[in-house]
């Protein structure tokens, strides 16, 4: 059952100073994240990934042994980068350098077919098991299922289509197709629902949500529900990525970033 709560809705009109910082030129972009120092990262459909520096600058380039369409590229943790292939039902870590550091192929006796998963803190993987239609925390490190939390009673859907997972702030993001966003705590517990149906990649930072609808950015607060929306530069983008210092607008075919407005924090 979702949880409802009440949601502040609030017009930021004016436009906001926008500081354009590079644009870049990409192809069949399909996945994207940003580390901790606001490098990008993308991958395309063949599962290239791509670097692109604090200058826009590209600067390292990783290409898979089997090329596939990857399903989940995470930049954000500290010195790892993760890709995740359902085709293969690999997961690949990568250094900050795109080196690979370790590839682990999910063969375990507890899990499943596996259709969305990411790296969380504390060398864990969280995986959505289609097989049983679970959310699983694993120990890559030891080989050990830690938790193993059934979905079926969230929805009365008999399949999920689980489009992504991700871990912020000890909290895990569900991106469920045609029905919102689950928001689970980090041993697994189901939270609440934001009934919010995507058109981009989760992106998510110091507890909000960020999306682009039309020309606007909007940021809906995790716990408040507060929901607020902010004038883009007027491009062309329809997607976005946010961090402390930096937003990203991107596309399939361009990545453009902007210093992040004082008036957006």
């Amino acid at each position: 059952m979702a949880v409802v709560w009440a949601s502040v809705f609030t017009v930021h009109a004016q436009d906001l100073p926008w500081i354009p910082l590079y644009t870049v030129q990409v192809e069949d972009l399909d996945q994207i994240s940003m580390d901790n120092k606001e490098a990008v990262f993308y991958a395309d459909k063949s599962g290239n990934i791509f670097k692109i520096d604090e200058q826009g600058i590209l600067v390292n380039q990783y290409s898979p042994r089997l090329q596939t369409k990857p399903q989940q590229l995470e930049a954000f943790w500290t010195l790892n980068l993760f890709l995740f292939s359902a085709q293969n039902q690999r997961c690949t870590l990568l250094d900050i350098h795109l080196n690979v550091i370790s590839e682990h192929d999910i063969k375990h006796e507890e899990i499943g077919i596996v259709r969305a998963a990411t790296m969380g803190n504390n060398n864990i993987f969280w995986f959505f098991d289609e097989t049983d239609l679970s959310l699983v925390q694993f120990d890559y490190r030891r080989n050990l299922v830690l938790q193993d939390q059934p979905l079926s009673l969230l929805s009365a859907q008999e399949r999920l289509d689980v489009l992504e997972i991700k871990e912020r702030g000890n909290l895990v993001y569900l991106n469920v197709k045609n029905q919102g966003v689950y928001i689970f705590d980090n041993q697994g517990n189901y939270l609440k629902k934001i009934d919010l149906q995507l058109r981009q990649k989760l992106s998510i930072y110091d507890g909000h949500l960020y999306y682009m609808n039309e020309d606007f950015i909007y940021r809906i607060n995790v716990f408040s529900g507060r929901e607020e929306k902010f004038k883009s530069p007027g491009e062309s983008f329809d997607k976005v990525l946010v961090s402390a210092n930096k937003v990203v607008f991107y596309s399939g075919s361009a990545v453009s970033a902007y210093a992040r407005p004082g008036m957006m924090d």
